[in-house]
């Protein structure tokens, strides 16, 4: 009867998931305008943090 050996030897661990499924935001923000106007210019894009008080939109 033989008897395997295998030298051991330190590797990374691929910390992964592969997985299907629906991602939800846990918030939500609803941008409404004070006053009318036409919206001519955004400072911004998708996914963009903007700090308090920036001008988000011009008119």
């Amino acid at each position: 009867m033989g008897v395997d050996v295998i030298v051991v030897q330190p590797q990374p661990l691929n910390n992964s998931i592969q997985a299907t499924g629906t991602i939800l935001a846990n918030e939500e923000v609803e941008i409404r305008p004070e006053i009318t106007g036409k919206i001519e210019k955004i400072n911004f894009k998708e996914g963009d943090k903007i700090k308090k008080g920036a001008i988000a939109c011009y008119d």
